[in-house]
């Protein structure tokens, strides 16, 4: 049918016509299905936004241990201050499955030494594995006193961009990304 009407179309309109109603004898979708794709973007947007929610709690959670833990190390107790430490740990490790959203934070959060060019003496490095090896490996309860704090600013960072209810930090490719590069990290 469409071809016979683009014969005519043709021999009585010239080409243009032809090509209007080509395009008009093209599928489009129905009122219907755009309002099924509507509905599906809806729950999709809630619970993009639920997601972000839960992870912005995380992340108030991880200022509040950031909190404790620079408490208990300032009292001087190096038992009580890895307890606190394995405490402070778990919502990071949840959080930074959406890391591929906020690599400066996630670098000064989590990366090990191996990722600078100075390892451990670079100046760059930071965050808990810094805190870690202070506690654990050094027994040095000053220098993790001064990593934990400097975590304070980029754990407000983190928690700021996880405020953003644009939902621009929350693509699936990236989130994608951050679990994959999760499962091969040593």
């Amino acid at each position: 049918m469409v071809e016979a009407l683009e014969a005519a179309a043709s021999e009585i309109l010239g080409e243009s016509r032809k090509a209007h109603i080509r395009r008009r004898h093209v599928a489009r979708p129905s009122v219907r299905a755009i309002a099924e794709r509507r509905d599906e973007s809806d729950e999709l947007a809630t619970a993009t936004d639920e997601g972000r929610k839960y992870f912005l709690a995380l992340c108030k959670e991880q200022q509040d241990l950031l909190d404790m833990l620079i408490e208990t190390i300032e009292g001087g107790d190096i038992g009580a201050a890895r307890t606190s430490y394995a405490a402070a740990r778990p919502p990071y490790e949840q959080i930074e499955t959406l890391a591929g959203n906020f690599e400066d934070e996630d670098k000064k959060l989590d990366a090990r030494p191996y990722a600078f060019e100075r390892g451990e003496l670079d100046d760059e490095w930071q965050g808990f594995h810094e805190v870690e090896r202070a506690l654990y490996r050094d027994d040095d309860m000053e220098r993790a006193l001064t990593a934990s704090k400097r975590m304070i600013p980029v754990v407000q960072s983190l928690c700021d961009i996880l405020e953003d209810e644009s939902g621009d930090n929350f693509k699936w490719s990236s989130t994608w990304d951050g679990i994959e590069a999760l499962s091969v990290e040593v």
